[in-house]
C-alpha cells in the first residue's frame, strides 16, 4: 500500500452527463478506447476495445459501480487530455484541476507522509459496520457514498480517540477527547466494533506512533464533507 492518499468529492450526475457525450462523439470516445488499450499493453495487460463501453456503461448505470482501477483510468485520462502525452504527473497543475471540475472531481484532502497507509487500512478495518446499502461482490471502498464514508471516519474518530485518551496528559485535550468519545459511543454497534479492535490496536506500535495523526485526518475529513453532497472517491498511490 502506498504513502499518498487523495480524497476527491465526486459529483457524480456530471461525471454521468461529461460520459454520454463523450460515447455520443466517435472522436473522444475513440481516444479514450485507445488510451486505455496503450496504457494496459505498456503495463502488460490483456485489455481489449469492449473495456472502454464497459466503463462507460458502468458510469451511466451507477457510478458507485466503478472499482478503483477503472476509477484510476478515467483520472488518468483527465490528466492525458489536460496535459498531453509524456508529460510528469502533477495532480496540482491548473489545467489538471480545472479538467478534473468539468468530469465532476473536486480535490477536498489529501494525506502525503506516514500515516497514509495506515489511515487506508483504518478505513478497511471498519467493514464491521452495518452497511444496508453494502453488496461486496459489486462495491468498491475506495468509491463510496458521503453517509458511508461518514461512518468509516467515525470509526476511526472513535478508535483513535480512545487511544489518545489513554495516552494523553493534558487536561483540556482529554476533556475535548471524552466529548468525542461519548458523542459516538452512543452509536452502539460503533462502539462495539471499536471496543473490540481496541485491544489489538493499543497493541501495533506503528498504528500507536501515528495515531494522533490519524485522528487529525479523520476529524479533518469529517469536518469538509459535513455540508457536502455527493460521493467520496479515494485514490492511493
Amino acid at each position: 500500500m502506498g504513502c499518498h492518499v487523495d480524497f476527491y468529492l465526486l459529483k457524480r450526475d456530471i461525471l454521468t452527463a461529461k460520459f454520454i457525450e463523450l460515447e455520443k462523439e466517435e472522436d473522444k470516445y475513440t481516444f479514450f478506447r485507445n488510451y486505455l488499450i496503450e496504457k494496459n499493453i505498456k503495463e502488460g495487460n490483456t485489455y481489449s476495445a469492449t473495456d472502454a463501453s464497459i466503463i462507460v456503461q458502468k458510469v451511466k448505470e451507477n457510478t458507485l459501480l466503478l472499482n478503483r482501477d477503472e476509477l484510476s483510468d478515467i483520472k488518468n485520462y483527465i490528466y492525458e487530455v489536460a496535459i498531453g502525452y509524456g508529460q510528469g504527473y502533477n495532480p496540482e497543475d491548473e489545467r489538471f484541476v480545472k479538467k478534473m471540475h468539468q468530469f465532476g472531481f473536486e480535490l477536498i484532502h489529501d494525506i502525503s507522509h506516514g500515516c497514509a497507509s495506515l489511515f487506508l487500512i483504518s478505513l478497511g478495518d471498519s467493514e464491521s459496520l452495518d452497511y444496508s446499502s453494502w453488496n461486496y461482490d459489486e462495491r468498491d471502498r475506495m468509491n463510496l457514498e458521503r453517509d458511508e464514508f461518514t461512518r468509516e471516519l467515525e470509526y476511526i474518530m472513535l478508535l483513535h480517540s480512545k487511544i489518545q485518551l489513554n495516552e494523553c496528559d493534558n487536561l483540556n485535550e482529554k476533556n475535548e477527547l471524552i466529548i468525542t468519545i461519548e458523542n459516538l459511543e452512543k452509536n452502539e454497534l460503533l462502539n462495539s466494533v471499536v471496543e473490540s479492535d481496541f485491544d489489538s490496536a493499543m497493541k501495533d506500535e506503528r498504528l500507536m506512533n501515528n495515531s494522533e495523526s490519524i485522528l487529525f485526518n479523520a476529524v479533518e475529513l469529517s469536518r469538509k464533507i459535513e455540508n457536502i453532497r455527493g460521493g467520496i472517491v479515494i485514490f492511493y498511490s
